[in-house]
């Protein structure tokens, strides 16, 4: 019984039993009661509710508009057809509903939207229940809302009239692109309204139907019929459209989620399905398997195909189930990637011969045919031994790649140099998670993990070491899968020789990586079924032991079937750090996210996985999580996790702790110490906060200002003293918070911002303009721009070239930014790509009147090759010498006199240019800040244990404090005085020598209680 139903029938059958015995009229609501518990309880996943088909229910589902015959016939059209414009009787329909359709999903009618009730209702379609019986039975006496329908009974002809007369509908190709709608004699605008248009197919070239639905949110979760919305709506609205031609771009709404993406290619598939009449039954309707093949054929692949030296080899094995391959096929010819391929369609001598013969048509792969049948593993042997690209994919041929699949396949070898196997993230047919990489037990025994949960979960959807991938879409190099001989025949026909090639893998000393944003919906088991008792698939018990027993000394270390499986599933990673910022790292917008993203690169370099927390922002972020999550970094968003607490509650195996700003610590220090004390906790503040606010109050004479700095002042310094370690920019930063410190404070490590330098090949002469860059949510930038622009360019503007022009660029530009833009003085806004900027500049200017910390636009501009004019409080802490790696002014005359110095001094330009250029190789490289990441870490570590060892000997002294308090009151009193008197002596003189040294005596000397000086003569 689904867990769904499980407290519900409990209720119901203690109320009805209770009522049985009571007066007649409520006996008769009793039995109603029972009767709905009866048939609630025939519902199981995969069967559906009452066993037989009784013609009562069919009129009471008619009834209320749940099944309608006419609606069903043209839905799932052609095999309800008899003929052209001739569909079956509605019994015939309804029996086809009752033994095929519900198990499918089909849609009954107009009125019950199959595919909306489970999306809305996620506990049905989890715990695997026929909507409509559900609906019917349950559903709508718990008041579970239906999806307001996309096409009303009453009102399909005139929304069909309205489509027809729409310039957006093109009745010949429509039916040219729908061959079984066209072969019954379908009036081509009801069908798209009742059919076409659910499944995403096309009206006409000038309008794609799944292009509107990717880029309006809110028309998909209407689930409205594209078409009639924009004729209605979205054409007042001024909503674009696209030609089916156009590249698609999916926006994902108000709550974006990392695998939206994969809707669009679940869409497509439907859509191809649907045109040409296929089931994704393995024994559907082959009935336009021709029609099909011509389209293939006569396509232009948007994937670059190159037969002599491709970079990718695409293996596609292929026995009987020819929808299937046409479907792969057809996902294929649309993909974009940078990398050539070749396609081998390898066909293990398909039973059907002639019809998988028709593929040689497809000018665009490789068709290959083998003479005898020998199975999953040697057709894959056979077909990619004739590979000529420098990486072999396998791919099923029930599946469809999603945007991106191929690229991020390969370039994981790229960002993991020691990746010898990539593996895709596998969607079932239904969206839902198939596998996101392998664990193999300690007995031998394996899991898909993740499989049927939700994928967009976290711990999905980053790339990570894995024992195996299934081989349903894997890559590895041409010249690793020689060297191994490719699958172990051992393992013929099928089954496990994509564990054993990564266990062999392995064992070269090379990894097998799982990379979630190479996204492929596998339809499983539709060539070999998944009853493991019979035929082939029968090979996957035999074959799973045969691997136990050949890799039984490495499964030793693994876990016991099922214990843990989110560890187990990291098992590799045997250091995890949790680094906690405010936001998600944003490199392009603010330079503390460039911080954040190198430390993050170093860490993984010093073999960390690490999982990222947005302390100020639960949303995933679209932008810029993926750039993490590929390369190996888990990011924590909602609804998985909301607060710390939550995610301390799943996790509490990190080894280390990195959390940013002082705004985010007070939020979560005491939190994380608590819940893993025994990680070492390493702050890195940015910048000195109270040190900025001080600044900026004493500049505006603001009085409360100068209170909130000395507040921030007090809590910064004490997260500072109370972490394992801690990080600052500059010695600068250093000597101030040891000015504060009662002692000298030991955990400091010295951090600033590492760069990848770039030499520029844009000569003196090609710059005009003068540049200052800065994220202008933050108030030091904006005060700057402004003092820039009232204060220096009113000095430059007559005495600079006509064109030259002042260029305010960064992002988040505030009104007041905005409105210093005049005809020279340019504001960009965002700019995802800054060196084309920075090339245009012949002089880079930051004239900070306040803030604190290194800057990174100062060091960047260096790195960029753009000589620099800057304020003292700009070249805090970088260590430039004035007049070789830039020029340093406070005053506006004085910053005026230095960039026309510089503008017009091309000698002095280029010597500038190369010493800043060498100043930054030498102090900000990366490998410089990988260094001081591993200083970092062993400063925590070492402070870690020290002050576990310290507050260890303080809970012994208490110990042996009460055990001496004891002992006293055992001793006479003469004697107690006598040796107290000896011991406040020895603590006097001892007060003393502290104080003839100018220093204060420790606390613990400045009252002496018998017990402690009993313990301190010991000692």
């Amino acid at each position: 019984m689904p867990d769904v139903y499980s407290k519900t029938l409990s209720r119901l059958k203690v109320h009805a039993a209770s009522l049985l015995s009571g007066h007649p009229q409520i006996k008769r609501y009793a039995r109603t009661a029972l009767r709905r518990l009866r048939a609630l309880a025939s519902l199981s996943p995969r069967r559906g509710a009452p066993v037989n088909a009784s013609s009562a229910l069919y009129r009471k589902l008619v009834r209320l508009g749940y099944f309608d015959p006419a609606f069903y016939a043209m839905a799932n059209a052609p095999e309800l057809m008899d003929g052209p414009g001739v569909r079956a009787s509605d019994k015939e329909l309804w029996t086809h509903y009752w033994t095929i359709g519900r198990r499918q999903y089909l849609r009954p009618s107009a009125a019950f939207n199959t595919a909306a009730y489970l999306k809305t209702h996620t506990d049905i379609a989890q715990a695997g229940i026929e909507p409509l019986e559900h609906y019917f039975y349950y559903g709508r006496h718990e008041d579970r809302g239906l999806a307001p329908t996309d096409i009303p009974h009453h009102s399909r002809e005139a929304a069909a009239q309205r489509i027809r007369a729409s310039h957006l509908f093109d009745e010949a190709f429509y039916l040219s692109q729908n061959p079984c709608a066209a072969s019954q004699g379908l009036d081509a605008a009801m069908h798209y309204l009742v059919n076409g248009a659910t499944l995403g197919c096309n009206p006409s070239p000038r309008f794609s139907a799944q292009a509107y639905l990717a880029e309006h949110p809110d028309v998909r979760r209407s689930h409205a019929n594209p078409l009639l919305h924009y004729i209605d709506w979205g054409q007042h609205e001024n909503r674009a459209i696209r030609t089916i031609d156009e590249d698609l771009k999916w926006v994902g709404g108000d709550h974006p989620m990392p695998d939206d993406i994969v809707d669009l290619e679940h869409m497509a598939g439907r859509s191809f399905f649907a045109r040409f009449g296929f089931s994704l039954s393995p024994d559907g309707s082959t009935r336009w398997v021709a029609e099909a093949t011509r389209e293939l054929a006569a396509r232009n692949p948007r994937i670059r195909v190159d037969r002599l030296s491709p970079v990718v080899t695409i293996v596609i094995p292929v026995y009987g189930q020819l929808p299937f391959v046409l479907g792969c096929l057809d996902s294929l010819s649309q993909h974009i990637s940078q990398h050539s391929v070749e396609i081998i369609v390898c066909d293990d001598a398909s039973p059907a011969a002639r019809e998988t013969e028709r593929l040689r048509a497809i000018p665009w792969i490789r068709y290959l045919r083998r003479d005898s049948n020998g199975g999953f593993i040697d057709a894959c042997n056979w077909a990619a031994g004739q590979a000529r690209g420098s990486y072999v994919v396998l791919l099923n041929s029930d599946t469809r790649v999603a945007r991106g699949w191929l690229d991020e396949l390969i370039g994981t070898f790229a960002i993991f140099p020691k990746a010898g196997l990539v593996g895709s993230k596998l969607f079932n047919e239904d969206l839902t998670l198939q596998e996101a990489g392998g664990i193999f037990w300690r007995d031998g025994s394996a899991w898909n993990y993740g499989r049927n949960d939700d994928p967009n979960h976290s711990r999905y959807c980053f790339a990570r070491r894995v024992d195996y991938c299934s081989g349903a879409a894997i890559a590895i190099p041409t010249t690793l899968w020689c060297r191994l001989g490719g699958f172990d025949t051992d393992y013929r026909p099928a089954y496990c020789e994509d564990a054993d090639i990564a266990f062999r893998i392995r064992e070269l000393g090379l990894e097998t990586w799982y990379q979630p944003l190479a996204r492929v919906i596998h339809y499983e088991g539709k060539t070999h079924g998944r009853d493991v008792a019979s035929g082939i698939k029968a090979y996957q018990v035999t074959n799973m032991k045969r691997l136990a027993d050949r890799w039984g000394h490495r499964l030793k270390d693994h876990a016991p079937n099922g214990v843990t499986p989110h560890d187990e599933a990291n098992r590799l990673a045997t250091q995890r750090m949790l680094i906690i910022d405010s936001m998600n790292p944003m490199p392009d917008m603010d330079s503390g996210s460039v911080v954040t993203m190198q430390m993050i690169r170093s860490y993984q370099e010093l073999g960390f996985q690490i999982t990222f927390l947005a302390q100020s922002d639960y949303r995933f972020e679209p932008r810029f999580g993926p750039s993490l999550q590929r390369t190996g970094v888990e990011c924590l968003y909602a609804p998985f996790v909301r607060n710390i607490s939550k995610v301390l509650d799943e996790r509490c195996n990190f080894t280390n702790v990195l959390i940013y700003r002082i705004t985010v610590a007070v939020d979560v220090f005491d939190e994380v110490r608590r819940r893993i004390p025994l990680a070492p906790i390493i702050f890195h503040n940015i910048d000195l906060h109270y040190l900025r606010e001080t600044r900026e109050a004493l500049l505006r004479k603001s009085q409360p200002g100068l209170l909130r700095a000395a507040e921030t002042q007090r809590r910064e310094l004490e997260i500072i003293a109370r972490a394992d370690c801690a990080i600052v920019t500059s010695s600068a930063e250093t000597v101030e918070i040891q000015a504060r410190m009662p002692y000298p404070l030991k955990t400091i490590v010295e951090m600033p911002i590492f760069v990848e330098a770039q030499e520029s090949n844009v000569a003196f002469a090609e710059r005009r303009d003068v540049m200052f860059l800065a994220g202008f949510a933050h108030p030091p930038n904006i005060d700057g721009a402004e003092f820039l622009v009232r204060e220096v360019w009113p000095l430059l503007v007559k005495r600079l070239p006509p064109d030259a022009r002042l260029l305010l660029a960064g992002a988040s530009p505030s009104p007041a930014v905005q409105a210093l833009a005049t005809e020279r003085i340019v504001v960009t806004g965002f700019v995802p790509d800054l060196q084309p900027w920075f090339d245009k500049a012949r002089v880079f200017t930051a004239p900070l009147r306040y803030g604190a910390g290194i800057k990174g636009k100062v060091i960047q501009s260096l790195a960029l090759g753009t000589p620099a004019v800057i304020s003292g409080i700009a070249a805090e802490g970088i260590g430039l010498k004035n007049g070789v790696q830039a020029l340093i002014a406070d005053r506006p005359e004085e910053l005026a006199e230095h960039i026309l110095t510089l503008y017009f001094d091309e000698q002095k330009w280029t010597r500038m240019q190369r010493a800043a250029y060498d100043f930054v190789i030498d102090k900000f490289s990366r490998e410089t800040g990988t260094r001081c990441c591993q200083q970092a870490l062993d400063v925590a570590n070492a402070t870690r244990l020290q002050r576990s060892e310290i507050r260890l000997k303080r809970e012994l002294a208490e110990i042996l404090r009460d055990d001496v308090a004891a002992h006293d009151a055992l001793l006479p009193e003469p004697m107690v005085a006598s040796r107290r008197g000896r011991l406040e002596s020895i603590a006097q003189a001892a007060r003393r020598r502290w104080l003839r040294r100018g220093r204060d005596p420790p606390r613990q000397l400045r009252q002496v209680s018998a017990p402690q000086a009993h313990f301190a003569l010991r000692r």
